[in-house]
């Protein structure tokens, strides 16, 4: 695919009627996703890195008919970089386009100092239950139930936290009916709006009261299955 973008393009826009161009896609986040009922330890410990291009996910089908699927993590800190074969052209050249990125690349992107409240946060989410974490190119998002409940984009003083409190994707979310009423007595969130969304932000700092924007931060946690 990194080797033939154009070709790939053109199947994509002719197989979903759109019309994207080769560099409206970021390369750098390219995935192969296996999916199997169940892998071995081998295959297991072939996602041991940080920064492998590839993904492991388990599915199973119960006797009700439900669908579980589960993602094979690793808390791994090495690079599949130190193991790279330098005269394996092809590896070397995935290895330099297809980034992965991390938690600490992320949220210390502006300001070193974020990764300490980010640390206490993140302790203070994963006592939820449900609770995963999603990395991208430009924010962290922590997820329930792997749907998105709060992200968190790096910026030069700060982390800006922002959570959904309505959406809709046809321009009319006024006319959306509000899942939970918002509590925020302190006044300590922002409220943004515009036709197609509605969310909330807070500016995440050393400064910041963890155990209050927890009790916000509840309210949204709460109002999703």
């Amino acid at each position: 695919m990194l080797n033939n973008k154009s070709d790939f393009v053109l199947e994509y826009n002719e197989n979903m009627k759109e019309n994207i161009k080769r560099d409206d896609v970021d390369w750098s986040q390219s995935r192969v996703i296996f999916i199997s009922s169940k892998f071995n330890d081998y295959q297991k410990n072939s996602v041991n890195f940080k920064d492998v291009p590839f993904e492991l996910w388990e599915i199973e089908k119960f006797s009700n008919g439900t669908i579980g699927i589960q993602q094979i993590l690793s808390n791994s800190k090495e690079s599949i970089k130190n193991l790279e074969n330098k005269n394996n052209t092809i590896v070397k050249k995935v290895s330099d386009e297809v980034i992965k990125y991390d938690e600490e690349t992320i949220i210390t992107k502006y300001n070193k100092n974020s990764l300490n409240v980010y640390e206490k946060l993140k302790k203070e989410l994963l006592e939820l239950n449900d609770i995963s974490i999603k990395v991208t190119k430009g924010y962290v998002s922590f997820l329930k139930n792997k749907k998105g409940f709060i992200y968190l984009n790096p910026r030069k003083d700060y982390l800006e936290l922002d959570f959904i409190y309505r959406i809709d994707f046809e321009g009319k979310v006024k006319t959306k009916k509000s899942i939970f009423k918002f509590n925020d007595p302190d006044k300590q969130f922002t409220f943004h709006s515009n036709n197609y969304k509605e969310q909330y932000k807070h500016k995440l700092t050393e400064k910041s009261d963890i155990s209050y924007v927890m009790f916000c931060l509840r309210q949204k946690y709460e109002s999703m299955k």
